[in-house]
């Protein structure tokens, strides 16, 4: 699905991250899309507009139609706009399509370095590891690197979670779209992690934060 038919009605999940300690995610309903960007109804936390504004601040869109498929639109953007004499959050994204999340579960943006190994490359590398769900995960690969992993190819990661403990997932490539600078490769493990299962259970107990407004959603 392209961003500009994202429709009215739908359910998104704003994921933040600094790129380090601090995590959220906020809840709306999209009210409009203009084309340029879609206006929701604004995040309110504890009374208070919430401002996405600070260092190295990393915006990530889950778009949840109402016939149940989710997309994902990264490196979003939000301000305040005044239309109609109300006040929403535009939301815009430099990704013009976004990535169907085919494993129906949340996945837990994570952003971080990452030990990869892959069965057709000799050597180890470090890469950033985009997000993780306990029936898979995503990652980027600089297109300078010069490595092009065919659907198929068995990817093992392992990372640090919040106690500081690595964990190994393993699965197979299973899409790649082709950015600018990057190759996103999304992977599916042939049955579910039960480490990754409480690490994400933690990540969402700890970040979900649900606007005051929007309880019914």
């Amino acid at each position: 699905m392209e961003f500009d038919e994202i429709p009215a009605g739908s359910k998104i999940i704003m994921n933040i991250s600094n790129g380090g300690e601090m995590q959220a995610r906020f809840l709306s309903k999209v009210i409009k899309n203009t084309g340029s960007g879609i206006l929701v109804i604004p995040f309110v936390h504890k009374g208070k507009r919430v401002n996405f504004i600070g260092s190295n601040v990393q915006i990530h869109m889950d778009a949840q139609l109402k016939t149940g498929e989710t997309y994902t639109f990264k490196s979003c953007k939000i301000i305040t706009v005044r239309k109609d004499g109300l006040l929403f959050h535009k939301i815009t994204s430099s990704m013009k399509n976004g990535i169907e999340n085919r494993r129906g579960e949340h996945r837990c943006y994570v952003g971080e370095h990452a030990l990869f190994s892959f069965e057709t490359v000799p050597d180890q590398i470090t890469t950033t590891l985009r997000d993780v769900s306990s029936s898979g995960f995503s990652f980027t690969l600089s297109r300078g690197r010069g490595i092009d992993l065919m659907p198929g190819v068995v990817v093992t990661c392992s990372f640090k979670d919040h106690k500081g403990k690595v964990i190994q997932i393993q699965g197979k490539v299973i899409r790649k779209e082709r950015m600018d600078d990057y190759i996103l490769y999304g992977c599916r493990c042939a049955e579910p992690n039960a480490e990754v299962s409480e690490y994400v259970k933690y990540i969402e107990d700890k970040t979900i934060v649900t606007s005051d407004s929007m309880v019914q959603v």
